[in-house]
């Protein structure tokens, strides 16, 4: 994706490229420091497009206006007895809803079976399962089907599983907080 970003800059006219680098006080972060800093017009540019590319939305080519995306929650993650369903449930508190907003994509993600003696799991411990598209309900969502073809199996007793899940907006390809939720297997 580095690579057909980078195509696709040098093809962006000067305004363009102008208006990525002056969106980019638009788009802060902070480091693994937790220091506030900003992109430069092509690490937006490109983080952004990424973003667009893992939620099969089209391309950027022009700097959007920031949206809010973080108002995610995970209410529930549960395995049923002999493993009969795996269902999660989030809700959206920006808009008062357990619906995937208009414009956006929830993405759902779990790890394999973890000892439940860990209590942050290591970002390469998630695995994409699904994408929830807009207008969809939240509420009770089986995840089982894509544990299983992901994983091979659903976890076993004396294990935790982790669930995340994050909004993308398919208009600005802006990543919302991450929000996770330990699921203990008994």
């Amino acid at each position: 994706m580095f690579g057909a970003n980078s195509r696709v800059w040098k093809t962006l006219d000067p305004t363009q490229q102008a208006g990525w680098n002056a969106a980019v006080s638009s788009f802060p972060y902070k480091n693994k420091l937790n220091i506030a800093s900003t992109y430069t017009g092509f690490q937006l540019f490109s983080k952004l497009n990424n973003q667009m590319t893992v939620v099969g939305a089209g391309n950027l080519s022009d700097a959007p206006v920031p949206v809010p995306v973080d108002g995610l929650a995970i209410t529930s993650a549960t395995v049923a007895a002999l493993g009969a369903t795996f269902l999660m449930s989030i809700y959206d508190t920006t808009l008062g809803a357990d619906l995937v907003p208009d414009d956006s994509v929830v993405v759902i993600a779990a790890t394999r079976p973890l000892s439940f003696g860990i209590t942050a799991p290591k970002k390469p411990d998630f695995r994409q399962l699904m994408q929830i598209e807009a207008g969809v309900s939240l509420l009770n969502v089986e995840i089982k089907p894509s544990y299983i073809a992901l994983f091979g199996a659903l976890p076993t007793s004396s294990a935790k599983v982790w669930v995340e899940a994050f909004i993308v907006s398919t208009i600005t390809g802006q990543v919302g907080k991450k929000v996770q939720f330990a699921v203990h297997i008994v």
